[in-house]
């Protein structure tokens, strides 16, 4: 049987998340949560920006070579080694007050940021209801 999925609200799990100089976070894919009941799951990742960056530190989705592939037929490893820029698909650059949303799945990165000011983030997860 086939579920179709509603955005339900917010996740109270969030992460503050802060980068310092040289800091960076390899591409890698958001896990989503499965709640008991299985009528309720996580299935897109949201980045609200805190800080606004001017020395790198974008979030940039990265190309995987994956694309001929089911989505749950795909490797999800993080990756372990830094995405080349022609692996760049899209830089979303850190705005504070801006909010990122995007589904679990995508690969992502943060490139490495430079500023003398912390990069802050709230990261967290949109809850889904099927029906």
């Amino acid at each position: 049987t086939r579920r179709i999925w509603y955005t339900h609200g917010i996740s109270p799990m969030m992460r503050f998340m802060k980068y310092e100089k040289s800091g960076q976070h390899y591409a890698h894919y958001d896990a989503g949560y499965i709640y008991p009941d299985d009528n309720f799951r996580t299935l897109y990742s949201f980045v609200l920006y805190l800080t606004t960056s001017k020395a790198g530190g974008a979030t940039r989705f990265i190309k995987d070579n994956q694309d001929n592939l089911n989505v749950w037929d795909r490797k999800h490893d993080d990756w372990t080694r830094e995405a080349r820029e022609d692996e760049v698909i899209f830089k979303s650059e850190a705005i504070k007050g801006n909010v990122l949303i995007f589904p679990h799945r995508c690969c992502h990165d943060v490139e490495q940021y430079m500023g003398d000011e912390p990069r802050i983030i709230i990261r967290g997860d949109i809850i889904f209801r099927a029906e």
